[in-house]
């Protein structure tokens, strides 16, 4: 059985590639990371591609001191387990957690 596992973050830093490819290494786990695909968030450095797993965009919006990154509801619908950062700025978490569970997917903050 193979587990489609959607990891939403705002980028994928480059020193976080080496631990999403074992991820994806690992039997029966299908990884997608969903994440902005800006090459820079402030100072951070992130990439766009990578040939161990897919990442697939999904645009982060700065509202005040709030954010939203309305692609995780995407992910929420696809994921057998989605991740997600915690945030408490974060205006489409609880909406992609309620959305997850609804459907029988395990979620992990």
């Amino acid at each position: 059985m193979t587990l489609a596992v959607h990891l939403v973050q705002p980028i994928v830093p480059a020193y976080r590639v080496p631990v999403f490819r074992a991820l994806a290494a690992s039997k029966g786990v299908d990884l997608t990371v969903w994440a902005d695909v800006r090459t820079t968030t402030g100072s951070l450095k992130g990439i766009a591609a990578d040939s161990g797993f897919r990442i697939r965009p999904a645009p982060l919006r700065w509202l005040g001191p709030f954010c939203w990154q309305g692609r995780s509801i995407d992910a929420a619908r696809e994921a057998d387990v989605l991740i997600l950062g915690w945030s408490a700025r974060s205006l489409d978490l609880p909406l992609a957690l309620r959305r997850a569970r609804r459907r029988g997917a395990g979620t992990v903050l």
